[in-house]
């Protein structure tokens, strides 16, 4: 009887030491479970405000492109004024130069002057009317048709 008890006992003491590392693994999983959880919580956490940024960023970069085009547009606009009023103000001199050619050459059939006279008289009006004094350009600077030029 006595080694029944003591097989008894024996076997007492092993189910307890058993069910003691059985307990502690069950809480180390949980434990382990738990972690895992958080970990993916944070993951998603973090995956959700990576993705929130993101469409925030590609908003602010829409809009700036749309501002940008805006811009562009109103370059593109103005540019296109100015050069259609440079346009008319050339085709305006180029018709008064032509009509002072029409009056003068005129006048030169009319005083029958010789040939050579009419050739130096034609050529001093066109040198006076091509090369007339450009300013220099570091007196002036690129300015609208609506300001005027610095000095």
């Amino acid at each position: 009887m006595r080694d029944e008890e003591e097989k008894r006992t024996k076997a007492i003491a092993l189910l307890k030491t058993v069910r003691q590392k059985l307990v502690k693994a069950e809480k180390e999983r949980d434990d382990v479970v738990r972690e895992v959880n958080e970990l993916k919580e944070r993951e998603k956490t973090d995956k959700a405000r990576e993705r929130v940024e993101k469409i925030r960023m590609q908003s602010e970069i829409e809009q700036a492109n749309l501002e940008r085009e805006k811009a562009i547009a109103g370059l593109r606009i103005q540019f296109d004024k100015e050069i259609s009023l440079l346009k008319d103000r050339q085709e305006k001199d180029v018709q008064a130069l032509m009509g002072q050619f029409e009056l003068e050459t005129a006048a030169l059939k009319v005083c029958d002057l010789p040939s050579f006279h009419a050739f130096l008289l034609i050529e001093s009006l066109w040198f006076r009317t091509h090369m007339r004094r450009k300013p220099k350009p570091s007196a002036t600077r690129y300015t609208p048709l609506n300001q005027q030029t610095l000095t």
